[in-house]
C-alpha cells in the first residue's frame, strides 16, 4: 500500500484529458498536465497511445514515481509498449477515441491517407469493419465504467475508500 499523490496526463485529442478528469473527480486527486507536473510526486499516469507507444511516459517516468499507467487508445485492444515500465506496474487500457478534426500535424496526414486508402475498401473481419468505422465516422468511447478496475486497484493501494 502507498500514498497517491496525484494524476497526471498527456492528452493530444482530448480523450485521455477527459479520462484523467473523471478520476480526478472519483478520487479526489489533483491532476496536473504533463508540463505542470510538479517533481518527486506518486502519481497514476495516463497518456494517448501512438504507434503502438504511451506519449508522455518516459518524460512523466523522470519527473514522478509512476504507480500506474492508463494508455488510451481508439481501438477495442491495442498492442502497447511502455518503455522503462516496471514488470509488477498495473497497466489499465482505456479506449478513447477519434475524431479525424482533432488531430493535427505528421499525424494529421497520415490519418487522411490511410482514411483515403480504406475509404473504398471492404473489411475483411468484423473487426476491421468496427476499425473502419472509427476511422471514416470518428468515435468517443470515454466512460466512467472503464475506470472501474483503476478505482479498485486506487482503493486498494491506498486503503480510501
Amino acid at each position: 500500500m502507498g500514498k497517491i499523490d496525484g494524476i497526471v496526463y498527456c492528452s493530444d485529442a482530448g480523450h485521455t484529458m477527459r479520462f484523467a478528469k473523471l478520476l480526478a473527480e472519483k478520487t479526489g486527486l489533483p491532476m496536473w498536465k504533463l508540463s505542470e507536473l510538479p517533481p518527486d510526486k506518486r502519481v497514476i499516469f495516463f497518456g494517448w497511445i501512438r504507434t503502438g507507444n504511451v506519449v508522455g511516459y518516459q518524460k512523466a517516468a523522470q519527473k514522478a514515481k509512476i504507480a500506474a499507467v492508463c494508455p488510451v487508445g481508439m481501438f477495442k485492444n491495442e498492442l502497447i509498449q511502455i518503455n522503462g515500465e516496471s514488470k509488477d506496474m498495473p497497466v489499465f487500457y482505456l479506449r478513447g477515441g477519434f475524431d479525424i478534426k482533432l488531430v493535427k500535424g505528421i499525424d494529421w496526414i497520415l490519418m487522411r491517407k490511410t482514411i483515403r486508402r480504406i475509404k473504398n475498401s471492404r473489411p475483411a473481419s468484423d473487426e476491421e469493419a468496427e476499425l473502419f468505422h472509427v476511422l471514416l465516422e470518428g468515435a468517443d468511447f470515454v466512460n466512467t465504467e472503464q475506470l472501474d478496475a483503476v478505482v479498485d486497484w486506487y482503493r486498494n493501494e491506498t486503503g480510501v475508500f
